[in-house]
């Protein structure tokens, strides 16, 4: 029968000491009360039974072990070390809440690899827009084990940091080659001109789960990269299994996007129930709402659960005419937005590769670190041509 386990052998202790913003060690002290032990799936009972040779360390099936909060600094990236060994893929997440203790839209999932022994992980998460406070969950395959003996959360250095560590995860899969179209940045000329100048640029990405992915990808370093002193500062603003289909009612455009006073509105995802109307009436709202508008890009929607056009015989990399990235290409052009193709640059990418299409995913769904940095290489490649006209 499936159950709920939970062992603290030697004992966990979760400090909040002034060398690290959040430090637990399941090996030396006991499990504090303020972690939380939230049961999986229909089965509640919890058995606090020792489970065969694992020690000093915290051990969950059907639980997700959440960590007590722990403050941050809004969009500052955090370096997140930890020891685990899972049984099957295993999600970890870092969560975010607001000055009121709400928890936000916006977080950062990812996954671990099945393991036999305990192995090191080390992972970079930005901090949310209007978050003080985060936690840190994580939550093993169902009906399957894991053990966490060790957590370490420290702020990054600086972005630099951040890129050698995305650059060490680009290594563990195939090379993105992806080509731009050569007629792009028609509507991307401020955004272009501060890029090279070495300015600011606000960057809100709004859409649902997929866009927060992309978003959490780190590309926005790559790109600074390019752009010596140039300054990107990405918001993921978004609310999962929603597009712009929710955003174009209820004033929420005020709240996801006005806000925030972007100068580059990126718009993307796939939860737009192919509404091209809605994204447009999303994008007429921005404009007329905003101070000073702001340049505006659509993309297609990558990844998903029928993101692999070798499996998936619908996906056609060169869209026809009624698929939905025509018709997102037509209002594009018509409302004078930047366009980006993303799904067809994801689905070449993916018809090219050996690897299979879970080692991207940390779900049926969702891109792990290894996907996001496809991802991230593709926004890396749109901007990086440009450099070359310099």
């Amino acid at each position: 029968m499936k159950h709920l386990l939970f062992l603290g052998l030697l004992g966990a202790v979760a400090c909040h000491s002034s060398d690290h913003t959040f430090y637990a060690n399941f090996q030396q002290e006991p499990l504090s009360d303020d972690w939380e032990l939230v049961p999986l799936g229909k089965d509640t009972s919890q058995n606090q039974a020792m489970p065969n040779g694992i020690a000093g360390a915290a051990v969950a099936q059907n639980i997700r072990l959440e960590s007590p909060k722990f403050s941050v600094d809004p969009l500052q990236y955090y370096r997140i070390e930890m020891l685990v060994q899972a049984d099957e893929k295993t999600m970890w997440a870092m969560t975010f809440y607001g000055e009121e203790g709400e928890m936000l839209s916006a977080d950062h999932y990812s996954s671990i690899d099945p393991t036999i022994d305990f192995q090191r992980y080390v992972f970079y998460v930005q901090s949310k827009a209007n978050a003080v406070q985060a936690g840190f969950w994580l939550q093993p395959a169902e009906g399957q084990a894991a053990s966490l003996k060790e957590i370490i959360i420290n702020p990054a250095t600086n972005n630099q940091e951040v890129k050698h560590w995305a650059d060490s995860v680009y290594k563990t899969i195939p090379s993105v080659i992806f080509s731009p179209p050569e007629d792009r940045f028609q509507y991307l000329d401020k955004t272009m001109t501060a890029l090279r100048n070495s300015e600011k640029v606000k960057v809100v990405m709004l859409g649902n789960s997929i866009i927060n992915d992309t978003g959490n990808s780190a590309w926005e370093v790559l790109v600074e990269d390019m752009y010596p002193g140039a300054d990107l500062e990405v918001i993921t603003s978004v609310r999962g299994g929603t597009g712009c289909t929710y955003y174009q009612y209820e004033n929420r455009i005020d709240t996801f996007v006005v806000q925030h006073q972007p100068d580059l509105l990126m718009i993307g995802g796939i939860s737009h129930l192919s509404d091209t109307a809605a994204i447009h009436s999303v994008i007429k709202q921005v404009r007329e709402r905003m101070e000073t508008d702001p340049e505006i890009m659509v993309m297609s929607g990558p990844v998903g659960r029928d993101g692999d056009p070798r499996t998936n015989p619908d996906f056609t990399l060169e869209p026809s005419p009624d698929d939905f990235r025509t018709q997102l290409a037509e209002m594009s052009e018509n409302a004078r937005v930047e366009y980006f193709d993303m799904k067809s640059a994801w689905g070449k990418y993916m018809s090219q590769t050996h690897a299979s299409y879970d080692y991207f995913l940390r779900d049926p769904v969702h891109a792990n670190a290894r996907g996001r940095q496809v991802l991230a290489r593709l926004l890396e490649a749109y901007f990086e041509s440009d450099r070359n006209n310099l």
